[in-house]
């Protein structure tokens, strides 16, 4: 694998904001980059819509999106970025961005831009539906029961 990716530029997958009232934004996209080398000083977004702010009773915020990196090198210093939407409801939840830059280097990031969740503790984990802007992780290797049909194993090494 000898190619080079560089962005100097934008790569954008955001969802657009919603222009109807009471309507929920809509969720970033995903981004997929593989590379024997990665540079640049661009930008790459997945960020998720702003809902209709013209009511009070409007939809939430769309959740940030995906990015994955894979390169064997990086000298990139731009950003990469997968927030939440904006709501006066909800904000919508982050997005993660991974980059596995090497064997040894694999980062995952969830940032939402210091958005909080619409409440601040979960009072009912059965109806996680009810649960906006929160992103979660599972730790170790687990049976994850969702929606009570469907069953997701997750692996995370290291939490820094």
């Amino acid at each position: 694998m000898q190619h080079l990716i560089q962005v100097d530029g934008l790569i954008d997958v955001s969802a657009a904001p919603t222009i109807n009232k009471g309507s929920g934004g809509g969720s970033g996209g995903s981004v997929f980059l593989k590379c024997a080398r990665f540079h640049g000083k661009g930008k790459v977004n997945a960020n998720g819509g702003q809902s209709s702010l013209e009511s009070s009773d409007n939809g939430g915020g769309g959740a940030g999106g995906r990015i994955a990196l894979h390169c064997k090198s990086s000298r990139f210093s731009g950003a990469m970025v997968a927030y939440g939407g904006n709501s006066r409801s909800e904000t919508g939840g982050a997005g993660t961005v991974y980059q596995a830059k090497n064997q040894s280097e694999r980062i995952l990031t969830i940032d939402n831009k210091g958005k909080k969740p619409a409440s601040l503790y979960i009072s009912n984990y059965r109806n996680v539906d009810r649960d906006g802007g929160r992103t979660w992780i599972i730790m170790g290797y687990r049976t994850v029961r969702v929606k009570e049909a469907t069953k997701q194993f997750f692996s995370i090494d290291d939490i820094l």
